[in-house]
């Protein structure tokens, strides 16, 4: 009668963790990679959607909606503060009463995002949907670099491009024509 083995030897034990370490050390820095390119894309998303909603609630009330950098949540901070601290923003009613409608934080732990000069204080909405600040109106850039970026290849950094006429979406580059800086 032959003896049935019911475990592993030493052999096979010592290929397959050998195995699972060359698998671990060509996905982890690939992970890492996808997570970081990730962060970017939900990030841009993040601003994406805000100003979306800022654009849909000034053509719904047929009022000014303004996007800002606020610390407090409360109102909008002085020209050229920091957008990574997070959004106020707000729709005037013929009362002039201002009324908040979303407060939002939307950058992921370390990320930064920089507005071009067009949007250095705020980014409005009027009531047809146009983009505009005080100056008048403008097409712009809101830059998304995500934490660790820089040791991440292909760029994570993505760009919230919004026109004059309202049109916003997410560029991978800056398209010709629009000013990031």
């Amino acid at each position: 009668m032959l003896k049935r083995n019911l475990g592993f030897t030493l052999l096979e034990l010592v290929v397959t963790v050998a195995v699972a370490a060359i698998l671990l050390t060509v996905a982890i820095p690939s992970f890492k990679t996808s997570l970081t390119q990730n962060q970017g894309v939900t990030d841009a998303n993040i601003v994406l959607t805000m100003l979306d909603v800022a654009r849909s609630e000034a053509i719904k009330h047929n009022q000014t909606v303004t996007v800002c950098p606020s610390q407090n949540g409360t109102s909008c901070d002085a020209p050229g503060a920091p957008w990574a601290e997070g959004y106020w923003m707000s729709y005037v009613p013929t009362g002039g009463t201002a009324t908040t409608l979303k407060t939002e934080v939307p950058l992921s732990k370390g990320s930064t995002i920089t507005a071009s000069s067009s949007f250095t204080s705020f980014i409005s909405f009027n009531g047809l949907g146009n983009a505009s600040v005080a100056t008048g109106s403008v097409s712009g850039c809101f830059t998304i670099v995500p934490n660790n970026a820089t040791t991440v290849t292909p760029s994570p950094t993505r760009y919230v491009i919004a026109y004059r006429t309202g049109r916003l979406y997410i560029a991978k580059s800056i398209p010709a024509g629009v000013a990031c800086s």
